[in-house]
């Protein structure tokens, strides 16, 4: 029997926000750890030219690291079997 008006637990755009969320999340705390790991001298209001690259590199590294991590690890040996 087909019941109508059932409510989903996500709609759409609830879908979307969560979404968003997400990779806000993710790329604030990646943002975050980089510095974190680059900033040497965390007394001045800015980088050297030094600690801007290693931030340059973290992010760009997890820029291409990050999209390609589902397609990596799709024949992973820990990965739950559906």
């Amino acid at each position: 029997k087909i019941v109508e008006n059932v409510k989903l637990p996500l709609e759409p755009q609830d879908a979307a926000r969560e979404r968003i969320q997400h990779i806000t999340s993710i790329y604030t705390n990646v943002h975050d750890a980089c510095y974190e790991k680059c900033a040497v001298q965390n007394d001045l209001t800015f980088m050297s030219v030094q600690e801007g690259k290693c931030f340059r590199n973290c992010i760009t590294k997890f820029s291409y690291w990050y999209p390609t991590l589902g397609k990596n690890l799709e024949d992973a040996s820990f990965r739950l079997q559906d």
